[in-house]
């Protein structure tokens, strides 16, 4: 399927979809109520009774549970099915955030100099328990085959939360056309752990995203990513029911949310079937190195978190990790991605030869996507909130930002920025451009031009 795209430079925090308006569909079904004159949604599973600003008329349902608490034996798996609930549940109260973990603080990296640094988790109400997601309808009396936008949080896969954004803004700044939907999904090392097998070692994301070779048989890859599938498949589902047309949905991410949008544009090669959305927003995509899963980086974290939770020497490391405390795996979550080089995220998604075939610009370059259209904004000094005030020499930053480069190769790279000290006079410019194209620009662009063959 080609796929449409636009690229711009500027992002204002406004509803960007570009949507086409159609007829409205038939009604779903009949299981919109109102108790108390509040709107209530009867998903089969669990009934959930939200709430209407009578200044706006826009009605949110808070922390729907999208799926089981992935918790106890369920801690590496992919996503399941929500249990059955009894009588109304209340979607009043926003839902406790997944385990969150900050982005690096050395002024090393690790995989040049070792030891990982401790760090505290800031005083947050989280939860391992923490897969909802959020919707707001515009007139939900009336609400019927509108377009749909679901929005998937920044923070590095690292941290986020769906509690800190303005939601209801969505849906005002189309004119109330669309809903708005936020998912929550595993973070960090709770999103992706692997297993030792033998001689191998093999990652299974944790909560989100500490990672391995291939599916293996005790867990899943990409768990953070597949909770996000799963909410995407959720409102295919469901959103009927609120009035939404699960053919008109949009995904839209912000930083790593943005990067998550590029992964289920190329997840399953590109072949996803059936379809989750029609159109797709990139918003300052963080694009990460994206490596296999057995490869050296997501081995030396593997072995970072086992050592810091006391695994390390189990017969079975994978079983070990499950039955850690999640405090104490957080605490470790933590202590490996502030070891990191300054502001960079180590915990993110790998090629796992089942959801993420292959990386992202071979399936791309065939041209064999999911969605119709494709948006993409950035800005022009995107490294600037990543990049340490007190840089000193734009050769070192390259190296550690890249640390399997060879010698010449970082000079070379390096080069290419020290010549333009009349645009970057200072070493902290020429770091800020390097971090900003190397994570954000320059990677989706390229990506833009495969697309656009």
């Amino acid at each position: 399927m080609m796929i449409r795209i636009a690229l711009s430079v500027v992002i204002p925090w406004t509803l960007l979809v570009v949507l086409a308006f159609s007829s409205p569909l038939q009604e779903y079904e009949n299981r919109r109520t109102f108790r108390n004159s509040e709107p209530v949604v009867d998903l089969g599973y669990a009934k959930y009774q939200g709430s209407t600003d009578p200044s706006t008329n826009i009605s949110s349902f808070l922390s729907i549970r999208y799926a089981a608490p992935p918790i106890g034996s369920l801690r590496f798996q992919a996503p399941q099915a929500p249990a059955k609930m009894n009588g109304v549940q209340m979607a009043t109260s926003v839902p406790p955030q997944c385990y969150q973990a900050g982005g690096g603080t050395s002024q090393t990296n690790p995989f040049i100099r070792n030891p990982p640094l401790s760090r505290k988790r800031g005083i947050i109400q989280t939860s391992e328990d923490c897969l909802f997601l959020d919707v707001f309808v515009p007139d939900i009396e009336t609400a019927d085959g509108l377009h749909v936008v679901v929005f998937i949080h920044g923070g590095g896969y690292q941290q986020g939360n769906i509690g800190s954004y303005p939601q209801a803004d969505l849906v005002t700044d189309s004119q109330n056309h669309a809903i708005a939907v936020f998912m929550q999904y595993r973070l960090g090392a709770f999103g992706k752990v692997r297993q030792l097998s033998q001689a191998s070692t093999y990652f299974k994301n944790i909560a989100g995203f500490l990672a391995g070779p291939s599916m293996a048989k005790s867990g899943a890859l990409n768990a953070g990513l597949l909770d996000q599938d799963f909410a995407l498949q959720w409102v295919q589902q469901h959103i009927r029911l609120f009035g939404g047309n699960p053919a008109k949905v949009t995904i839209w991410g912000e930083s790593g949310g943005a990067g998550s949008v590029l992964q289920h544009i190329v997840a399953h090669g590109g072949r996803t079937d059936p379809p989750r959305f029609r159109a797709a927003i990139t918003s300052s995509v963080a694009l990460l190195p994206q490596y296999a899963a057995d490869d050296p980086i997501p081995t030396f974290l593997y072995d970072q978190m086992t050592n810091l939770t006391n695994c390390s020497n189990a017969v079975d490391t994978f079983a070990c990790l499950i039955a850690v405390d999640a405090d104490a795996l957080n605490n470790a979550n933590n202590a490996v991605t502030s070891s990191a080089f300054y502001e960079t995220y180590v915990f993110v998604p790998v090629v796992d030869g089942t959801f993420i075939v292959e990386r992202p610009t071979i399936t791309m370059d065939r041209q064999v996507v999911n969605g119709d259209v494709l948006l993409s904004v950035t800005n022009t000094f995107e490294g600037s909130t990543f990049t340490l005030p007190s840089e000193t020499n734009t050769t070192d930053f390259v190296r550690q930002m890249f640390p399997f480069l060879t010698a010449k190769q970082i000079d070379t790279a390096a080069s290419y920025y020290t010549a333009l000290n009349t645009t970057l006079p200072t070493v902290l410019n020429q770091s800020i451009a390097v971090m900003g194209e190397c994570s954000h620009v320059s990677l989706m662009a390229r990506y833009c031009r495969l697309l656009l063959k």
